[in-house]
């Protein structure tokens, strides 16, 4: 039986995040964000995607942290109610893709995170550096 799942693993500001690798799509970089008039401060704006208008979002903006420093877009999916659902996540950096073990992930801390906890699924660490797993579907219910 495979206990391990790949992740994509990122950077925001100095601050390592992975998601897992089946929600990823693509990754963009330096892709014109346009504006959207009267939008929420940390929807960046819309790009094109394949023919489809997708939000950009700036997650760490969302919950009252700096602003998102780099031009890289994920460019995630998500399944819900039959549906296929996209969004754009603002990040710094992609760092690289990697194999985790599910018995290495471990239950997120209380407390000293960049994000409210409900957003966080598990910590992980990979050469003594934590890398903190995202639930998917809450960049998705973003309010």
């Amino acid at each position: 039986m495979n206990t391990q799942q790949h992740y994509l693993c990122f950077i925001i500001n100095e601050q390592n995040f992975a998601i897992p690798l089946s929600s990823v799509v693509e990754v963009l970089v330096n892709k014109r964000i346009d504006k959207v008039p009267k939008a929420s401060a940390f929807i960046n704006g819309i790009i094109s995607f394949r023919g489809e208008m997708i939000s950009v979002i700036d997650i760490l903006l969302q919950y009252g942290n700096e602003v998102t420093k780099g031009k890289t877009i994920l460019i995630l999916e998500w399944r819900h109610n039959e549906k296929k659902l996209h969004i754009g996540i603002l990040i710094s950096k992609v760092k690289h893709v990697i194999a985790v073990k599910k018995e290495a992930k471990i239950n997120i801390p209380e407390f000293g995170l960049a994000l409210p906890t409900e957003i966080y699924e598990s910590v992980f660490y990979i050469h003594e550096q934590p890398f903190s797993e995202l639930k998917i579907e809450k960049l998705f219910l973003l309010n």
